[in-house]
């Protein structure tokens, strides 16, 4: 059985499922923004943390320990979980084309978000698991409070990068097919070729800094300190990145998997934010996940690096991906609120389903 365990672990971690045994190489950050850069053909990351690599070889010495968790999180059933509180979504009003801007978080990185009339996808996840199979990996531990056919139409899909929890296959095929037409997606770099050989052909990619604007809303890639893998052969490959969505009177941030960095003064300059959507979850054991997943204390810090009016924390509670209890993160936002003295009514979390409504556009 530990055999098995073992070589299940390295199964998983070698097809990227956003944990940071595939870390990257960092090179001197600019003071101003800089388009993304290879070497010897593989992304890397240009920003500066105020951790080093020296915490990332700790991953081998934690194998055991992390090839549990992951087993754990891959075979146990669901039920034997406490209950996440599910918001019954108020599905007329997100399908009643209103011009006032509105989030929904339907769990782990995705969220619904509608601006200027325009209705976009976050790294859409619908599937049962965050896996390149369907029989095994990190299952759901609550199924996503609106199903994809209940979606409005989605004008545009942003994608941040390859990992298997935020770029989900069965759930973007299933949008192409949606009545009306495919949605628009856009990629990082060396992603577009990928999604059309799966037959996603209405994709464009983004270099870091990039904008696209769609029907009057700006799509801006800005640069995430992560890395990507889907395969064993292909790490750091394609780009990550979060999204800037910026409409004349709205501003929203997205920020992706990423590690605290100094580059969110510098994503600050497309701010201020009315709303920011920051991972607050999957930061423990930090030894090896602090490199490139930021834990609440840091969610803080970018919440107010990049001048966010408000904030909701996400990517946590939906997929057992590192050990933190799967309620824990809430509770730490909580704590590193009133340590650095932010309101707290600035930067919550929501259960999912909930649609958080901003004063419509003035005329």
């Amino acid at each position: 059985m530990r055999f098995c365990k073992t070589i299940f672990f390295w199964g998983l971690i070698s097809l990227g499922l956003g944990l940071t045994l595939g870390s990257t190489q960092v090179s001197p950050s600019e003071s101003t923004p800089q388009a993304s850069r290879k070497v010897k053909g593989r992304f890397v990351n240009t920003s500066q943390t105020p951790h080093t690599q020296e915490e990332v070889s700790k991953v081998m010495d934690r194998a055991e320990f992390l090839t549990n968790r992951l087993w754990t999180a891959a075979t146990q059933d669901a039920k034997t979980e406490p209950s996440m509180p599910v918001a019954t979504p108020d599905l007329a009003f997100l399908k009643s084309g209103h011009q006032g801007p509105s989030f929904t978080w339907l769990g782990h990185a995705t969220c619904l978000v509608q601006i200027k009339g325009q209705t976009f996808l976050t790294d859409p996840h619908f599937s049962e698991r965050a896996s390149p199979v369907s029989f095994i990996g990190p299952k759901r531990l609550f199924p996503s409070p609106i199903s994809l056919t209940q979606l409005p139409h989605i004008d545009v899909v942003v994608i941040s990068h390859s990992h298997y929890d935020h770029l989900d296959l069965p759930t973007l095929r299933q949008l192409s097919q949606q009545p009306g037409g495919s949605p628009l997606f856009l990629v990082p770099l060396e992603l577009k070729g990928w999604m059309q050989a799966k037959g996603l052909t209405r994709t464009e990619e983004l270099d870091w800094w990039q904008t696209l604007e769609h029907q009057g809303v700006r799509y801006t890639l800005v640069p995430a300190h992560h890395w990507s893998m889907r395969t064993l052969w292909n790490r750091n490959e394609t780009l990550w990145g979060g999204w800037v969505v910026r409409s004349d009177d709205f501003k929203f941030y997205f920020t992706g998997d990423t590690g605290y960095a100094d580059l969110f003064p510098q994503i600050a300059r497309l701010g201020p934010f009315d709303l920011s959507a920051i991972a607050i979850g999957a930061y423990e054991p930090r030894g090896f996940m602090k490199v490139h997943h930021i834990n609440p204390e840091e969610a803080v810090r970018i919440h107010q690096d990049v001048g966010s009016r408000y904030s909701v924390g996400i990517h946590w509670g939906t997929f057992r991906l590192s050990s933190e209890a799967w309620l824990q993160p809430p509770r730490d936002l909580s704590r590193a609120l009133e340590q650095r003295r932010v309101d707290p009514n600035s930067f919550i979390t929501l259960p999912p389903g909930e649609t958080l409504r901003f004063p419509p556009p003035r005329p």
